[in-house]
C-alpha cells in the first residue's frame, strides 16, 4: 500500500466523520502488514482493535487485541504504551460479550501488578482501572469493584498537584455512581448528586478543565441518573453538559430521551435528535438510541 502514515491517518479521520468503520477496518488491516515505525503500527493497531469493537465484531477484536498486546510486550513498549492496549472500556466490553472476561481480568492484574506507578503511565492507569471497574460492576462483582476504586482514589494521592486531578476526582465519582446505580442505592445517589453539581462548577468556574472535559464530566455523571430513573436530575446534568460543549452530540440523545421518558416537549426532543444526528454518523447515532431507548 503506497500511502504514508500521514494519508492513512488522514483516510481513518474522512472515513470515522462518515460512519465508514467496515472501510477503517479493510485499511488498516492491508495496511498493518507494511513496513511500519513502531508508533505508527501501535496507532494502526489501536484504531483497528478499536472499530472492531464498535461494530461489535467481537471475536475479531479481542483476536487483534491479545496480539496487539503480544506485540507491545515483546517490542518493549513502555508501561503506559502497553496499559494503553487493554485500557479502553469498549473494548473491554467485547471481552465480556464473547465469555473471556475472566481472562481479561486476569490479564489486567497481570500488567497491573507488573506496572511501576509512575507519572509517565499515571494517567493510562487512571483509565485501565476506571475500565475494570466498571467491568466488575457490570459482572456484580461489587467487592473487587470497590477495592478498584479505593485504588483509583490512591492515583490522586500520588501528587495532590496533578493537573489532572480536579477532574479525575469526579470521574471516580462517576464510577462510583455506577456501583450506587447497580446496587439500586437511589438515596445515596442523590446526596453524591448534589456534591457532584458543586464540585463541577467550582471546576468549571475556575477553569480547572477545559470546555470538553466539563461537558463529559456533567454527562458521566448524569448516566448513572439515567440508568436508575432519576430523569429529572439527569436532565439537568445532560443540558449542563450541552451548555459545556454544544458538540456533545452523545448529551443530546440523552437529553432526548430523558424528556421523552418524562413525557415532557416531544418538540424539544426532535430538535435535539436532530441535531444529534447532524454531529455525527447514522450509524453511531442509531446505535446510541437504540441502546438508551429502550
Amino acid at each position: 500500500m503506497n500511502y504514508s502514515f500521514e494519508q492513512i491517518r488522514l483516510q481513518v479521520e474522512s472515513h470515522n466523520r462518515q460512519g465508514n468503520k467496515e472501510t477503517i477496518i479493510d485499511l488498516l488491516t492491508t495496511y498493518l502488514k507494511s513496513d511500519l515505525k513502531i508508533s505508527e503500527k501501535a496507532w494502526c493497531w489501536w484504531n483497528l482493535v478499536d472499530n472492531l469493537a464498535l461494530l461489535r465484531r467481537c471475536r475479531e477484536a479481542v483476536t487483534q487485541q491479545k496480539a496487539y498486546l503480544d506485540w507491545a510486550i515483546d517490542s518493549h513498549l513502555n508501561s503506559q504504551q502497553i496499559l494503553e492496549v487493554m485500557n479502553d472500556g469498549t473494548q473491554a466490553l467485547c471481552w465480556l460479550q464473547i465469555d473471556c472476561i475472566d481472562d481479561w481480568i486476569n490479564i489486567f492484574n497481570t500488567l497491573i501488578n507488573n506496572t511501576k506507578p509512575n507519572l509517565e503511565n499515571r494517567l493510562a492507569r487512571f483509565y485501565y482501572l476506571r475500565t475494570a471497574a466498571r467491568i466488575l460492576i457490570t459482572t456484580a462483582k461489587y467487592d473487587l469493584a470497590t477495592n478498584l476504586i479505593k485504588q483509583l482514589k490512591k492515583i490522586l494521592l500520588e501528587d495532590t498537584n496533578w493537573e489532572h486531578n480536579s477532574w479525575i476526582k469526579l470521574e471516580i465519582t462517576a464510577v462510583e455512581l455506577n456501583l450506587l446505580e447497580a446496587n439500586n442505592d437511589i438515596n445515596q445517589a442523590l446526596q453524591i448528586t448534589t456534591q457532584v453539581k458543586e464540585q463541577i462548577e467550582t471546576i468549571e468556574r475556575l477553569q480547572l478543565a477545559n470546555s470538553s472535559q466539563i461537558s463529559t464530566l456533567w454527562h458521566n455523571n448524569a448516566a448513572p441518573l439515567f440508568r436508575t430513573e432519576l430523569y429529572s436530575e439527569a436532565e439537568l446534568m445532560f443540558r449542563k453538559a450541552i451548555a459545556s460543549n454544544p458538540q456533545n452530540w452523545c448529551s443530546l440523545v440523552f437529553l432526548a430521551v430523558c424528556l421523552q421518558k418524562q413525557d415532557k416537549s416531544k418538540e424539544e426532543s426532535k430538535q435535539l435528535l436532530d441535531k444529534a444526528a447532524s454531529l455525527t454518523n447514522k450509524t453511531d447515532y442509531e446505535a446510541l438510541l437504540s441502546r438508551i431507548n429502550t
